[in-house]
């Protein structure tokens, strides 16, 4: 495996958690995450994941993860907060993928 540098200024709070530590940093680092969405949600996707230390990059909605079924439910019906919640809620559905990945760029 390919070690990645850390940015632990930038980065220090998540690495403190124990639920992503230097390692889920350095899986994070080397993912390269797809892009779904559109318009505001794609941007806000974006800022999360890059802010996170992920790299990211524009692909098809197919590659993607899914959005957890609890989505629906949370009742966003206007435009604005809908695409945010939504450029949120991919970018934290890539981050866990790229955290609990066994390997560097699965995620």
């Amino acid at each position: 495996m390919t070690r990645v540098a850390v940015d632990l200024l930038r980065h220090g709070r998540q690495v403190r958690l124990r639920e992503v530590g230097v390692a889920g940093q350095e899986r994070l680092a080397a993912t390269h995450a797809p892009l779904g969405g559109d318009g505001e949600a794609r941007l806000v996707e974006r800022a999360y994941l890059l802010a996170a230390g992920a790299q990211v990059r524009d692909g098809a909605d197919a590659d993607a993860p899914p959005l957890p079924a609890a989505w629906a439910s949370l009742g966003l019906r206007h435009a604005g907060p809908l695409e945010v919640g939504e450029g949120a809620m991919r970018a934290l559905v890539a981050f866990r993928g790229a955290v609990l990945s066994a390997t560097p760029g699965e995620g």
